[in-house]
């Protein structure tokens, strides 16, 4: 998935990441990654609704401060 992300070719990232994602659904870095990706390509509303997983999931508090200010960066 990172190397998609970094060729740009974010809908292959993606797919990746939906695949990392089932195979734990706790993967809380897949979901905020996921997020990115989904806010790079304008769709704010799977990306908030990644973010907020994100909240709901981690244990990492730097990871959801970073999920939180991009809530608010989307206008949540």
């Amino acid at each position: 998935a990172l190397d998609y992300k970094m060729q740009k070719d974010y809908e292959k990232a993606i797919v990746e990441y939906n695949k990392a994602i089932e195979l734990d659904s706790n993967f809380d870095m897949a979901y905020y990654s996921r997020a990115e990706l989904f806010q790079l390509e304008g769709r704010n509303a799977d990306a908030i609704a990644d973010f907020e997983r994100v909240i709901a999931l981690s244990q990492n508090t730097e990871l959801i401060t970073l999920a939180k200010h991009h809530i608010q960066e989307l206008g949540k």
